[in-house]
């Protein structure tokens, strides 16, 4: 389980998934790859190809 801090907000996964499909999105397996990277890298400020580079290590793995 994890949870991701959204403004002064924790959302937990299931929330996330609420709220993607509220939005009409679909809830893949990418979308919740970069949850879970942004979530064990919460304290860091991430380029959009940081959050790549560890999305790609965590597959490869």
């Amino acid at each position: 389980m994890f949870r991701l801090k959204v403004g002064y907000y924790a959302v937990s996964k299931e929330r996330f998934i609420q709220m993607l499909k509220e939005k009409g999105l679909k809830v893949t397996n990418q979308r919740l790859l970069v949850l879970e990277v942004l979530a064990a890298h919460r304290d860091a400020h991430m380029t959009a190809e940081d959050i790549y580079e560890l999305v790609r290590r965590t597959i490869l793995k």
